[in-house]
């Protein structure tokens, strides 16, 4: 399957870093990107694999979740379901609004607010995160 992409626009800090760009990535081919520093190749690579600043600081905020979970800090259980529910509110706006398309992506939502729900009501659980 080609890698389509069209019309791609990121700008940083009001500078236009890709503007329009559009391109089909064959299948199978292998693709040279060349170009001066700073005119957005590594911008590109970073779109195409789902890479950008708020990703990379939800990925730093879960690893801290993580740690503190796994280290029992007493009531961290319900700092992450706020964030869990947060997240979910944040997004259902867009999430609903592309469901025909991407609705993984309310579901993983809906998984998320599950999961919140479990680590705020679930006695056991707040027990184990409890003083």
């Amino acid at each position: 399957m080609d890698l389509i992409i069209q019309d791609l626009c990121k700008a940083y800090y009001g500078q236009a870093v890709l503007q329009d760009f559009s391109y089909c990535f064959p299948e199978g081919k292998t693709t040279c990107i060349m170009g001066r520093s700073g005119c957005g190749k590594t911008t590109l690579l970073n779109l195409i694999l789902g890479f950008s600043v708020s990703n990379i600081i939800m990925l730093i905020v879960g690893v801290v979740a993580l740690v503190l979970m796994l280290n029992r800090v007493p009531y961290i259980n319900y700092i992450v379901a706020v964030f869990l529910a947060i997240m979910f509110l944040t997004h259902i706006g867009a999430n609903l609004s592309n469901l025909g398309s991407q609705w993984i992506y309310l579901l993983e939502g809906l998984l998320d607010l599950g999961a919140a729900a479990v680590l705020v009501f679930e006695k056991n659980v707040r027990a184990f995160f409890g003083k």
